[in-house]
């Protein structure tokens, strides 16, 4: 693997320029101390490939840790995702086998993927999760013979107007992902619609009300929320995950 390493390099000609989600170019990031290994990370598809093969029993070295990494932790697991060290690992029967790590910065997206005795890698240089949908589809094609997944529903459309706190009152409160997990919606009067962050964390995101009742989007993050009476379903990357509600909003 000689095309891979940490933060861009010197000469970096050979590099893809990254792009925002609205194809805008983006300088690359850089990274310091150990946050390096979560998205200071450069490769090619040639040498992710390669990784990809040896995890596939190519190098038994290798393959060895693979089968201990892709094991369930026995903590941070919901019903709908587990996590090995440093892999996805969905619980659901139609997904098993698969393991899986995506991410993302602000430019590029990459996924490589394992399912039974096939591999995706997918890199792009756009900050999108369509690349996400895009190999967990052709890892359906590959598996299955079809896909579900791909190509992508049409997002749906938005309403295009700020709500008021007193419309969006019957979607705020917490709602769990798993024991260790919550996600609060509140109101952002500085966009006019819902914001979620998870609990504990500072940062949130605007989520905008489509036509349809009780949906709303995240565009940036290619996901969708949908409320029904027990709570919320989160659609991303052909997941999706339910979350149900554990506490009202206080009203002060």
């Amino acid at each position: 693997m000689t095309n891979s390493g940490f933060d861009v390099p010197a000469e970096s000609a050979h590099m893809a320029q990254g792009h925002t989600q609205g194809k805008v170019p983006v300088p690359f990031w850089t990274f310091g101390g150990s946050i390096v290994a979560a998205g200071g990370i450069y490769s090619s598809i040639r040498d992710m490939s390669r990784f990809a093969s040896a995890l596939l029993r190519d190098n038994d070295h290798l393959w060895s840790w693979f089968e201990l990494a892709r094991q369930p932790l026995p903590y941070g697991a919901g019903p709908h995702i587990a996590f090995g060290m440093n892999w996805f690992v969905p619980p659901s029967e139609e997904d098993a086998p698969l393991v899986y790590h995506n991410g993302q910065t602000n430019g590029f997206h990459g996924f490589l993927g394992i399912h039974g005795d096939f591999g995706v890698v997918v890199l792009s240089n756009c900050a999108d999760m369509s690349g996400t949908m895009l190999a967990r589809g052709i890892l359906d094609m590959v598996v299955n013979g079809e896909s579900k997944r791909w190509p992508p529903q049409a997002a749906p459309k938005l309403r295009g107007s700020r709500s008021k706190a007193a419309e969006l009152s019957p979607y705020l409160g917490s709602y769990a992902l798993n024991a260790n997990t919550e996600f609060v919606v509140s109101y952002s009067r500085l966009f006019g619609t819902l914001a979620v962050q998870a609990r504990g964390s500072w940062a949130w995101l605007p989520w905008y009300a489509a036509e349809e009742e009780g949906v709303f989007c995240q565009p940036r993050a290619g996901a969708k929320l949908r409320f029904d009476e027990t709570g919320l379903v989160l659609e991303q990357s052909g997941q999706r995950l339910v979350l149900p509600r554990v506490a009202q909003p206080v009203c002060g």
